[in-house]
């Protein structure tokens, strides 16, 4: 028996068509490949580049704060920390009070960035580009829909 073969792009079905979740994911997914792949000289990822931003312009920054910056829950955070951790790109220490946790970019991760920014500059250029007077109109809608749905 022949295996199907499903080469054509699908259409969204009647229930997703409509579903902001499904086309939220379906762009971020996308956005998220060619930002990868445009960082991947760099050897890090996107997520990962937008936590060494942080971390370049607050460090130390409790565990706590960072991730109300970047919107995510601990459990997440502390999942993404680790291979930078492990990579000797930031450093998790015990905060002053003992009770937290700070977490600092060393100089490797100074580094790794400094080799990363140019790359995500290209990749903004790129989506800005296939956006063109879009762009910023694109941005303040993401965060208008990042604000409703929070509320």
């Amino acid at each position: 028996m022949a295996k199907p073969t499903h080469t054509a792009k699908r259409e969204p079905s009647a229930a997703t068509s409509q579903c902001a979740c499904f086309h939220l994911r379906r762009a971020t997914r996308a956005v998220t490949q060619l930002y990868d792949e445009a960082l991947r000289p760099a050897g890090i990822r996107a997520t990962q580049l937008a936590l060494l931003t942080v971390l370049r312009d607050r460090s130390p920054v409790n565990i706590v704060e960072l991730s109300e910056i970047l919107g995510v829950d601990r459990t997440t955070l502390t999942r993404n920390l680790g291979p930078l951790e492990r990579d000797g790109l930031l450093v998790i220490e015990t905060g002053a009070d003992r009770r937290t946790r700070e977490v600092s970019i060393t100089e490797d991760g100074g580094a790794r960035l400094a080799v990363a920014l140019p790359l995500w500059r290209e990749a903004q250029d790129t989506l800005r580009r296939r956006l063109g007077e879009r762009f910023p109109e694109v941005l303040d809608t993401l965060d208008r829909v990042a604000d409703a749905a929070a509320q």
